[in-house]
């Protein structure tokens, strides 16, 4: 085998390794491109405001920051309780 035949042997290795790197390159630009999509939708949904409605309260829903709910008059009630 010749210097040039070697040489073109090289050529055509290189542009089938090149070929290949091509594709791999292209399925993970597409890849990526999906993951972003996906991130995009997935922080919408989880910072975006969300169409859930609080209740008002004396909806029968006693609420935590209520001090006239039953709960906390029972807590008052305890803690001013003596000990015996």
């Amino acid at each position: 085998m010749t210097e040039i035949e070697r040489q073109a042997e090289i050529i055509k290795q290189q542009e089938e390794t090149i070929k290949q790197q091509s594709e791999i390159n292209e399925q993970q630009s597409q890849e990526i491109q999906l993951l972003k999509e996906q991130m995009a939708y997935l922080l919408k949904k989880l910072y975006s405001p969300s169409s859930e409605r609080t209740l008002p309260v004396g909806s029968g829903q006693l609420s935590i920051f209520d001090e006239n709910s039953p709960f906390f008059k029972n807590q008052r009630q305890l803690r001013n309780k003596p000990l015996k």
